[in-house]
């Protein structure tokens, strides 16, 4: 086996480089591609989710399509701040870890303050699929401390437990969510750990909690954040109505029960008209305000899809301050089937960046803290790049000069094949 990248590259020529432009000194004008093959045959890969070393280095994970067995394995890299993947982790700047031969997706990323890499997903073996956690030494190796290194978690009888998002407490313990079939509908699943991996018997029943969200047939929980009080915030979406809504979700940290203190009853639900609204990304403001991202059907425009926001306060009502009532859409155009938000932060002056895909293309959107459009990041305020015949942004990171990283996949022309990629934007 054997990998490539788009490496080097160097600085680019303006002083002042507009927002939302490449940054010529990461890869090749702004870009990283990373292919893996297997005995000369190329295969998939996908960045899922990401996060920036103290010392600037970027870890990646996400799958790849595991030829030597026939499955799909967990996949973790990790490259230097100019793009080039970092010799020093795992085999040539990457760790693949199988789950006995299971089918596995990495799809959350943290990084411990010990500098340890917990690494959160699905396991899937004949349709039973499970929580999984894997973690890392800081050289890539897995740490044997955490388990066997991987953890694996069945939330009960049903065959259907998929992860989606990870956040570490202060106290060093791991909190994973996303979603259980139970009982005959989909509800948000949240998991705690202690710090060696063994679930955290003294959170919600034996470490787990699900919750069913009130008048749902379905529930997803797609990403996570832990305020500044301890609680754990999540966000979803649910089907409510013969629609889809964002759902926020607010716990005790002490005992995983739902806070009465969020909305009377720990759950709020946000409709956008007629729209169906799918939330994927989760971010908290300094102020402790949370703001949801995701993406809304135009109910009076079959297939057109809206970039969609929300800002509540931290009693989970909607932030008046924030566009019309507190939410916030935007209609991109009706021909792309496929527009959709999959990453969200937000910058230090407040702004918000989220990113995704237009139709084949990355998709990069800035918005002000009122909720408006930053008509002064990319052409005005979105920035749309096409790689490859498809490319796709499904996470995002803050480097500390502000910088914009940028991780998700791109397939190849007849898309037999996909590989990572990164892109670096100027801020």
């Amino acid at each position: 086996a054997y990998l490539t990248a788009c490496g080097g590259g160097g600085g680019g020529s303006d002083e002042n480089p507009a927002p939302g432009t490449l940054d010529a000194s990461f890869g090749t004008g702004g870009i990283v591609i990373t292919d893996y093959e297997y005995g000369g045959s190329s295969t998939y890969l996908e960045i899922n989710a990401m996060a920036i070393q103290s010392d600037g280095k970027i870890v990646v994970a996400g799958y790849i399509d595991n030829e030597d067995n026939n499955t799909e394995d967990f996949i973790v890299a990790r490259y230097n701040s100019n793009g080039t993947l970092d010799d020093t982790f795992g085999t040539n700047g990457m760790a693949i870890t199988d789950f006995n031969d299971k089918e596995d997706r990495a799809t959350a990323i943290a990084i411990q303050t010990d500098g340890k890499i917990v690494v959160a997903g699905i396991t899937d073996r004949a349709g039973n699929v499970n929580f999984a956690l894997a973690r890392y030494n800081i050289n890539g190796e897995l740490d044997n401390s955490f388990s066997s290194g991987k953890v694996t978690t069945d939330l009960g009888t049903n065959q259907n437990d998929n992860a989606y998002a990870i956040a570490l407490q202060l106290d060093g313990k791991i909190v994973v969510v996303g979603y259980t079939y139970d009982s005959s509908v989909n509800k948000f699943a949240v998991v705690r750990y202690n710090s060696n991996g063994a679930i955290d018997t003294g959170f919600g029943n034996s470490g787990i909690v699900k919750t069913e969200i009130p008048s749902s047939s379905n529930a997803y929980a797609s990403s996570v954040a832990i305020d500044n009080s301890g609680k754990i915030i999540v966000a979803g979406s649910a089907h409510v109505s013969g629609k889809n809504v964002f759902v926020l979700a607010r716990y005790n940290s002490s005992n995983g029960t739902l806070d009465n203190g969020f909305d009377s009853d720990g759950i709020v639900t946000t409709e956008f008209g007629s729209n169906s609204a799918t939330a994927s990304a989760l971010a908290l403001q300094s102020d402790g305000k949370i703001v949801v991202a995701g993406t809304t059907i135009n109910s009076s425009s079959p297939g057109a899809l809206n970039y969609a926001l929300a800002r509540y306060n931290t009693n989970g009502s909607l932030d008046n301050s924030f566009g019309s009532t507190g939410k916030v859409e935007t209609y991109i155009n009706n021909d792309q089937q496929y527009t959709n938000i999959y990453a969200m932060k937000i910058q230090s002056n407040g702004k918000i960046v989220v990113a995704g895909n237009k139709d084949k293309h990355c998709a990069f959107a800035r918005y002000n803290a009122d909720g408006t459009v930053d008509t002064t990041f990319g052409s005005n305020g979105f920035v749309f790049k096409t790689i490859g015949n498809e490319s796709v942004i499904n996470s995002l990171a803050l480097q500390s000069d502000g910088k914009i990283v940028a991780g998700g996949y791109m397939e190849d022309s007849d898309s037999s094949t996909s590989n990572f990629l990164l892109m670096r934007l100027w801020p």
